[in-house]
C-alpha cells in the first residue's frame, strides 16, 4: 500500500501549487492595479503624515503577489533541479557496462528464482560495490560485479528481496515526485523533514518484507552491516534507492536487531 505520509505530502504540495497557479493568473488579470497600488504607496512614502495609513492596506495587497511569486519561483527551481537529477542519474548509468548473468551463477539462480530477468542490470564494476534501484517509468535493480563477488548467496538474496520491494512499488517514481515537491516549497523547512521521514519509512518496510520472507532479522541487519563496510563512497546516482541509501543504516541495523531480541 501507498504510505499515508506520501499521499499527504503530495496532496499538501499539489495544493500550495495550484494556489501559486491561480495567484499569478489573478496578479496578470489585475496588474495595472497592482502597479498603480505600488506608484501610489511610492507617492504617500513621501507624506510622512499619511505613511502610518497606507503600510497595512499596502502589505494585504501585496502580500498575494509575493506568495506567489516565492512559489513561482520554487516551481522553476524544482523543474530546473530535476531535469538536472534526470540528466545527471542517466549519465551515469550510461557508463555501467551490462555483463551476462553466466558471470556469477549464484546471482543467475536468484534471477531465475524471482522471475527478475528483465528487472536487473548487471554491471562489470570491482570498485563500485553497490545495489541499488532506479529508474522513474521503468525501474531496475542494478548490481555490480564487486559486491555480488563479496556477498554470500543468502546475502544476496537479501539485498535482491529489499530492491525488489522498491521496484515493484514505485518507490523511485514516488521518491523523485517528494523532491520535485521539495525542490519546489523549499522555503518550507517541515517539508524537508517530512521528506526524510517518508524516505525513512520506505527503507523500514522494505527492510520489513525481507524479514517477513526470509524470517532472520539478525542476519539481514549483518548483511546491512556487511554492504556498509564495504561502501566507502555514496551512491554516485541521482535518482535512486540504495540498499545502504543516506537514511541512516545504523539505525535500521539497530531496529532490526531489537526486533530479534
Amino acid at each position: 500500500k501507498t504510505p499515508r505520509i506520501f499521499i499527504i505530502l503530495v496532496s499538501f504540495s499539489m495544493f500550495l501549487i495550484l494556489l501559486s497557479i491561480i495567484g499569478t493568473f489573478s496578479i496578470l488579470k489585475n496588474l495595472s492595479g497592482y502597479i498603480s497600488g505600488i506608484k501610489l504607496f511610492v507617492t504617500h512614502c513621501f507624506a510622512l503624515e499619511l505613511l502610518p495609513l497606507t503600510i497595512l492596506p499596502m502589505f494585504r495587497f501585496s502580500l498575494p503577489f509575493i506568495v506567489a511569486i516565492i512559489l513561482i519561483f520554487g516551481l522553476i527551481r524544482a523543474i530546473y533541479k530535476s531535469l538536472q537529477k534526470i540528466k545527471r542519474n542517466n549519465q551515469i548509468l550510461r557508463n555501467f557496462s551490462k555483463i551476462s548473468f553466466e558471470e556469477s551463477p549464484k546471482l543467475k539462480k536468484i534471477i531465475n528464482e524471482f522471475k527478475l530477468a528483465n528487472s536487473v542490470f548487471f554491471f562489470k564494476s570491482d570498485n563500485l560495490l553497490y545495489a541499488f534501484s532506479s529508474g522513474i517509468l521503468q525501474p531496475k535493480i542494478y548490481l555490480s560485479t564487486g559486491l555480488v563477488n563479496n556477498l554470500s548467496s543468502e546475502e544476496l538474496r537479501a539485498v535482491i528481496l529489499h530492491e525488489k520491494y522498491h521496484i515493484e512499488h514505485r518507490d523511485i517514481l514516488k521518491l523523485f515526485f517528494i523532491l520535485f515537491f521539495e525542490d519546489c516549497l523549499f522555503f518550507l523547512p517541515v517539508y524537508r523533514w517530512l521528506s526524510g521521514a517518508y524516505r525513512e519509512l520506505i527503507e523500514k518496510i522494505g527492510d520489513d518484507k525481507v524479514v517477513s520472507l526470509l524470517g532472520d532479522p539478525l542476519n539481514f541487519a549483518k548483511t546491512l552491516l556487511k554492504v556498509v563496510k564495504l561502501n566507502s563512497t555514496e551512491l554516485p546516482v541521482g535518482i535512486g534507492l540504495s540498499i545502504v541509501d543516506r537514511y541512516p543504516v545504523e539505525k535500521r541495523i539497530k531496529r532490526l536487531i531489537n526486533r530479534e531480541e
